[in-house]
């Protein structure tokens, strides 16, 4: 998207990501694909996995908007949507006690700068829009969003 195309306001970010959200489409590749990211591995590790990666097919279920749901073919109901909200309670409730660590992905696996505190890349922001260095307009539109 070319910086001109940006929107400019709130409400023009949220009209263009309604607008994203409501072109999306299920193909039969990203079937495939989803069907492979929660098929356990093959030999005794496969037998250690298939609970969590049960858990984590439920929770991807759970997390997708309802027509995107529908469309992958996958069930859903008050069952699983309740399984769904003792989960999510359970997790709010257990990561506070939980270490640093343990909270948030392995650092290889996070972006580069991810670990750095907010603080930090805020003043990194504003020292590349002093410097004249381009920073994203959308970037302050996203922060508002979704702090709503």
């Amino acid at each position: 998207m070319s910086r001109d195309a940006l929107p400019t306001t709130l409400a023009g970010f949220e009209r263009y990501c309604s607008d994203c959200v409501a072109s999306l489409a299920v193909s039969e590749e990203a079937r495939g694909i989803a069907r492979d990211l929660v098929a356990p591995p093959a030999g005794a590790l496969g037998a250690l996995a298939t609970p969590a990666l049960r858990v984590l097919g439920e929770l991807s279920a759970g997390l997708l908007l309802p027509r995107i749901r529908v469309q992958y073919g996958l069930a859903w109901g008050p069952p699983r949507k309740a399984a769904l909200r003792a989960l999510a309670t359970a997790s709010r409730l257990a990561a506070p006690r939980l270490p640093p660590a343990l909270r948030r992905p392995p650092a290889p696996l996070l972006p580069p700068g991810a670990l750095a505190p907010r603080a930090s890349l805020a003043a990194s922001t504003r020292a590349r829009a002093r410097n004249g260095e381009p920073v994203p307009a959308s970037a302050s539109l996203a922060a508002r969003a979704c702090r709503r």
